[in-house]
């Protein structure tokens, strides 16, 4: 248990183990269905300690999973029937490239060489925050990834311009990373858990198969183009500042032969997402054979 976290989240566990407690025993006062009431109990008590974040996200998620298991008749195939979603997979690989990108150091250097091409002003640098995280939604396919990756790049460039904790310009930058790495990525189909948690939920529920082509060519020009145009002028002009020094960028990793293999990887991995409607082969599978690939010994990504 994190002694650091407040009164209230030991509360609002204790509660939510209260609650499911009752509900447990509902059946032996009212007659309800014992397998119902069996569920709702172990689901509040799951819920609660996600709330309280008494214990680590994934730490819940065990316990979640041992109580489901021991204590319900749903069985193993009904509780761990998540892990059948191409959707689960797609993140897990997904995770994996995205700590290649950032051990070794492509991230930056991608970061460090579209920097060179924007223009030197604020506006100019917010717009160059939201479109690499555009381009690194189609080569890093976990949300999560991208702004790890791009936060600590653009928060040492808002020291380097003058723009110190509580400057309205160090809000509007990291905005403008979050936003461009998130509201693009809605428009590309590995990009995104909502993505995700919708191609799972047509797959098993409707049986339709969705393509990463045809889901870019329907959403990218709305969702993907406006996006990137929106997220830097909403950042302009709700958090207006001035750089207090000229932008002479930011410095990239050195080459490498670990850069040159990842790149070739993701040029390989993009180029069979494209083309999936040819071959295929599910989004998510791409992105665990990669992920795969990152994790080889000798390969050195990893």
């Amino acid at each position: 248990m994190d002694k650091r976290k407040s009164p209230i989240s030991n509360y609002i566990a204790l509660l939510g183990l209260l609650a499911g407690t009752l509900i447990w025993l509902l059946p032996y006062f009212s007659g309800a269905s014992t397998d119902v009431s069996r569920v709702g109990a172990v689901v509040v008590v799951a819920v609660s300690l996600w709330a309280s974040r008494i214990f680590p996200e994934y730490f819940t998620a065990i316990i979640f999973f041992f109580l489901a298991i021991t204590f319900t008749n749903s069985g193993a195939p009904t509780v761990f029937s998540g892990f059948h979603s191409a959707a689960v997979w797609m993140i897990f690989g997904g995770l994996i490239i995205g700590l290649a990108v950032q051990e070794t150091g492509f991230g930056q250097t991608l970061s460090s060489f579209l920097l060179r091409v924007f223009p030197r002003n604020y506006f100019g640098i917010l717009s160059g925050c939201t479109l690499i995280g555009c381009v690194l939604s189609f080569v890093i396919p976990s949300n999560t990834g991208r702004i790890v990756i791009m936060m600590p790049i653009f928060m040492a460039l808002a020291d380097q311009i003058g723009f110190s904790p509580g400057r309205p310009g160090r809000t509007g930058l990291g905005l403008a990373v979050v936003g461009g790495s998130v509201y693009p990525s809605l428009a590309i189909l590995p990009s995104a858990v909502p993505n995700l948690g919708w191609l799972g939920a047509v797959e098993s529920i409707h049986g339709l198969k969705i393509t990463y082509a045809e889901y870019l060519i329907a959403n990218f020009p709305v969702m993907g183009i406006i996006s990137t145009v929106a997220v830097p002028l909403l950042c302009y002009f709700l958090f207006p500042d001035r750089p207090n020094t000229n932008v002479t960028g930011v410095d990239s990793r050195k080459a490498s032969a670990d850069q040159t293999r990842l790149v070739i990887l993701l040029i390989g991995a993009l180029g069979l997402w494209l083309t999936d409607f040819e071959h295929g082969i599910s989004p998510a599978w791409i992105a665990l054979g990669a992920g795969v690939i990152c994790m080889l010994p000798r390969v050195g990504m990893l």
